[in-house]
């Protein structure tokens, strides 16, 4: 893998879990940043193969060793926590919601880490991982506070609350108007 890519993403991770005061083992943060090098640089990753995680899930039902279950399943975590931290809003035009991302993707991980003792610690620090991704994706992007503030509604995301805090944002103000709405 190109060397500099990695580079640039492990101190955009880095940043992002500086910015959130998110405490996350080293293992972790480099699986996030082989996840985005992975989904973001290679044709073959499961963002460009057009599978769903209910595709996912019946290939793992129906495999037939289980290296090649584990391969599904780890899929399945991996696309869960893509779509919540990087693509969220996606999620919004689907039949399903984020809590199915979350269940499915931990769920995912958790049937696979007496195999692989990663994805045990990912599993217990899953959505500081999606706040971590979404955190990367957000440092890229204007300072749009109507959007984060849209975002964070959604998700209550801590990158989102912290940056909206950071540019000023008054919470107390947006909850009383959202409830004479």
């Amino acid at each position: 893998m190109n060397k500099d890519f990695v580079n640039f993403f492990n101190d955009e991770i880095e940043k992002s879990i500086k910015l959130q005061h998110i405490k996350i083992h080293e293992t972790v943060k480099s699986y996030l940043v082989d996840l985005l090098m992975e989904s973001i640089l290679l044709e073959k990753s499961i963002l460009n193969i057009g599978q769903t995680i209910t595709d996912l899930y019946f290939g793992a039902a129906e495999s037939s060793s289980q290296f090649e279950k584990n391969l599904y399943l780890k899929s399945i975590g991996d696309l869960s926590l893509i779509k919540l931290g990087l693509f969220p809003e996606s999620i919004s035009r689907e039949i399903v919601n984020s809590s199915f991302y979350k269940t499915m993707g931990m769920g995912a991980y958790a049937s696979i880490y007496d195999d692989e003792p990663v994805y045990k610690i990912i599993t217990l620090s899953y959505d500081d991982c999606v706040s971590i991704l979404h955190g990367f994706k957000k440092a890229s992007e204007i300072d749009n506070i109507a959007n984060l503030y849209e975002f964070w509604k959604i998700t209550e995301s801590s990158f989102a609350f912290n940056r909206l805090v950071q540019l000023g944002f008054q919470f107390s103000f947006w909850k009383n108007l959202d409830k004479e709405e």
